[in-house]
């Protein structure tokens, strides 16, 4: 009886751990929200709160929402930062009630991304 329960449990850990390290070989590099071929370019994948976003548009006219967060940018690396000169800004766009695109402002203009299935 004992040997079950044990050769249950066991199998449970491995099924959701395998399910845990497929999802983090989706995830960029720890800290690393976005990465392009440098600052002044669009990333075309953006990772914010466990979610993965791509650019529709790299020169939107959507209207910003709710600001979400920073990034700060060092050789293309777009990491989570403060506000401050030269962050780059994360807005909801629109309401995020009925919205789960984001906007990201940056040297490009006003970057529309959609979250992936």
């Amino acid at each position: 009886m004992k040997t079950g329960l044990i050769w249950i449990l066991s199998a449970a850990v491995l099924v959701g751990s395998a399910g845990c390290a497929a999802k983090k070989s989706q995830e960029p590099q720890e800290g690393l929200a976005a990465q392009s071929a440098s600052c002044e370019a669009a990333p075309e994948e953006l990772h914010w709160n466990g979610a993965v976003y791509q650019l529709t548009n790299a020169n939107s006219t959507v209207e910003p929402g709710m600001k979400y967060g920073y990034l700060s940018c060092d050789h293309g690396k777009f990491t989570p930062g403060d506000d401050g000169p030269g962050a780059f800004i994360l807005y909801s766009a629109g309401n995020p009630g009925t919205s789960s695109d984001i906007v990201m402002f940056g040297q490009w203009g006003e970057g529309l991304y959609r979250k992936k299935p």
